[in-house]
């Protein structure tokens, strides 16, 4: 279970902003998003992660259970998942996430929700920045 965020042609006003920087612009771009990027979606992940009744000595909303990777102008969050006995196994968010299994009748779709509440907020920033090296 991952989400993924890229630059694309959604935000063609941000893209037609890095066409007239020169190569400050990338390196400035993903500064942003693998930094307050990162770190704005798994908070907002975070916050939407439920916690059952049964009792986790160590549940993912309270731990680190993310792995995250840098991609160019853009980035990965991946649920860590090593083996089902393992107490640093997350894997498990994958059926409050999806709704599967008998313990999960709705999907809450926090990944995705997390994303979409960042969104804004990331695009805002990465805006910024471009507004900047344009003036300077």
């Amino acid at each position: 279970m991952s989400i993924r965020y890229e630059l694309t042609d959604d935000i063609g006003e941000l893209l037609k902003r890095v066409t007239r920087i020169n190569d400050k612009a990338e390196s400035a771009l993903n500064e942003i998003l693998h930094n307050f990027g990162v770190d704005e979606t798994v908070d907002n992940i975070t916050n939407l992660i439920p916690v059952s009744a049964v009792s986790k000595t160590n549940h993912a909303k309270f731990s680190t259970w993310y792995t995250k990777i840098k991609a160019n102008l853009g980035f990965e969050i991946i649920a860590r998942g090593k083996g089902s006995k393992l107490t640093s196994n997350f894997g498990y968010l994958v059926f409050p996430d999806k709704g599967l299994g008998r313990n999960n009748p709705l999907e809450q779709r926090f990944m995705e929700r997390g994303m979409e509440i960042s969104k804004p907020k990331i695009t805002d920033k990465l805006t910024d920045k471009l507004k900047s090296l344009l003036e300077g």
